[in-house]
């Protein structure tokens, strides 16, 4: 497998998913910031008013759950802070990342996914479940699920949604603790029931 930047880049992201669904929810007030635009692209990029834009997709966001923050591993990421039934502070993570057809050797989403697969399953601590295919709008998808068990013998369902439109790859990466997940599963699948290609 050719293991590219586009690649290491993801996995980070998803370490990050990690880090923020095992994390401390004391982080709860933090504020929404707006990207800068840059004049070399499209001037409605960044975050405001619940959506994300960029030169090549939208992204609606229900801001009475998600907050969000910048960083340099996403195009955008978002965090949800709240308590589970048995009062434990706990986090969820959603991030994007677009990817042009050249930055993936115009791999097909299930190619790439696939690859990605194939990445995880080499790395300590994470365990591959289960993947699939679907569709977003008329896009076919490749969609995995790995889980990631730390030290502390904490495990963190971590899921990676991936759509093509030929031009450009979007990944969605998210994930919580594994003990909250089924809850959330229709909070992110209302995340990216906001994403329209451009």
């Amino acid at each position: 497998m050719k293991f590219n930047k586009p690649l290491a880049v993801l996995l980070a992201v998803m370490l990050s998913v990690c880090m923020a669904s095992c994390g401390d929810s004391s982080d709860e007030d933090q504020s929404s910031s707006v990207i800068e635009s840059d004049d070399s692209v499209d001037s409605a990029v960044g975050y405001s008013d619940g959506t994300f834009k960029n030169s090549y997709y939208t992204l609606n966001v229900n801001e009475d759950i998600w907050t969000y923050s910048e960083t340099d591993d996403a195009d955008c990421s978002f965090s949800y802070y709240f308590t589970d039934e048995d009062g434990n502070s706990c986090a969820a993570s959603f991030n994007v990342i677009c990817l042009t057809s050249d930055e993936v050797d115009g791999q097909s989403a299930q190619e790439y996914g696939e690859a990605i697969v194939e990445s995880y399953e080499s790395m300590d601590g994470y365990e591959f479940v289960e993947s699939g295919t679907g569709t977003l709008d008329e896009y076919e998808t490749y969609w995995l699920h790995v889980s990631y068990t730390s030290d502390d013998d904490t495990t963190t369902a971590l899921y990676q949604d991936i759509a093509s439109n030929g031009e450009v790859m979007v990944v969605f990466s998210y994930g919580a603790l594994d003990s909250v997940i089924d809850e959330l599963m229709p909070i992110f699948s209302e995340m990216i029931d906001g994403f329209e290609f451009k």
